[in-house]
């Protein structure tokens, strides 16, 4: 029976004709899922390229929100100090130091403090001048030092500088007349030749401030003993103590197993190159006095403001160097490099080469 069946199926054409249908159906099935496929990848593809410009924007959007707010900040930062000017410019010190900015009485002081100054030798040639300024100049200056808002400090807050020259925005009025007194007509006029009359005598050659800057240092700071670039003949600073400062935390003048005479043009750290420092002063942070040393030889000098201070210390001093003048600086050789000694130091009487 089963037989006679299938070769009816088979002589009708039956069983081929429902060959060429599923062929054609799995055919048509085969040709729809492909095209599915391919509109998902192509959607697919589409919705990664849509995602991708939205998180593009997304980020451009970011960085212009972060850009706002920075200046936001700067904003509120110029508006603050607009305001502590304000209210320091509103407190009239120039009439309360009228008379801080007698140049032919300061040029005074400061020649009878700096003809007095002794020279010490050791580890480098050094001074230091107490009350090198008339009283109430000194007073002016210390009044003129503007709230740390005008300050630039770095990431740790540990350490803030003001550079007078570099500041072209707002201060208040007396900070301006104050230290453009000082760095105009003070330091060149009088600091400069009087302290290198007294460093290098009478026959000294002609030298230029530069470098000058306000700096304010807190606990934590440390500055490794270095020697400042070979530009620099001599390194001066001029200690702003306020009432009630202590004198802890000056500056430390450190004698080297060696003289580095290296041809550099940036501050070099002798320990970082093989030469051992030791202490032989710290010179007290004491009010109105100027300590300038000669940079090279056999001597290093840095600064420590430890962190176990109290929280409330504060290191004010105004610093600039004394160096050659581009005339005086032409025709100059670079020195040879020198290595670490084991034997003593030079003499301190012994002059670095300036």
């Amino acid at each position: 029976m089963f037989s006679l069946l299938r070769r009816a199926l088979y002589g009708s054409g039956t069983v081929a004709f429902l060959r060429q249908q599923w062929r054609d159906d799995d055919a048509r099935l085969r040709g729809e899922l492909k095209e599915q496929a391919t509109g998902q990848r192509r959607h697919s593809k589409e919705s990664d390229s849509i995602a991708k410009a939205h998180a593009a924007r997304l980020v451009e959007l970011e960085r212009s929100v972060a850009d706002l707010r920075k200046k936001l900040r700067l904003s509120h930062h110029e508006l603050n100090k607009f305001r502590l000017a304000l209210a320091s410019d509103a407190e009239r010190l120039d009439e309360r130091h009228a008379h801080a900015l007698d140049a032919a009485r300061v040029t005074a002081h400061v020649a009878r403090a700096l003809a007095s100054a002794v020279v010490e030798r050791h580890p480098m040639p050094h001074i230091v001048v107490q009350d090198v300024l008339p009283e109430d100049t000194y007073r002016g200056l210390l009044d003129a030092i503007p709230p740390t808002a005008f300050f630039k400090p770095d990431h740790e807050g540990r350490k803030l500088d003001l550079k007078f020259r570099a500041t072209l925005d707002v201060l208040p009025g007396w900070t301006r007349r104050m230290w453009s007194f000082f760095e105009d007509v003070v330091v060149p006029e009088m600091l400069v030749p009087g302290a290198s009359r007294a460093l290098q005598g009478a026959s000294a050659a002609p030298l230029e401030a530069t470098g000058g800057r306000l700096m304010l240092r807190r606990p934590g700071y440390t500055l490794a003993p270095h020697q400042d670039p070979q530009r620099t003949v001599a390194t001066c600073l001029l200690y702003l103590a306020k009432p009630g400062d202590s004198e802890s935390f000056g500056t430390r003048l450190l004698s080297l197993n060696g003289v580095p005479a290296i041809d550099r043009t940036s501050t070099y750290y002798p320990e970082a190159h093989g030469y051992t420092c030791e202490l032989v002063k710290t010179v007290p942070f004491r009010a109105n006095t100027l300590v300038v040393f000669m940079n090279g030889g056999a001597a290093a000098h840095g600064v420590e403001i430890p962190m176990t201070a109290p929280a409330e210390t504060e290191r004010c001093a105004y610093q600039f160097y004394m160096s050659r003048s581009a005339e005086a600086a032409t025709g100059e050789t670079a020195p040879r490099t020198a290595r670490p000694s084991t034997a003593p130091a030079e003499s301190s009487d012994r002059r670095p080469t300036t």
